[in-house]
């Protein structure tokens, strides 16, 4: 059995509306997501 004991780690309480820096990370999104001009 993978878990005997059914135990789960909780993990850290995430803030998911905190700011971030994304968009000073090198690169950008897929060309399967840029819109068609």
């Amino acid at each position: 059995s993978v878990n005997p004991k059914r135990l789960v780690a909780r993990g850290p309480d995430l803030e998911f509306e905190a700011p971030h820096d994304r968009d000073e990370l090198p690169g950008g999104p897929p060309t399967d997501l840029l819109p068609l001009a």
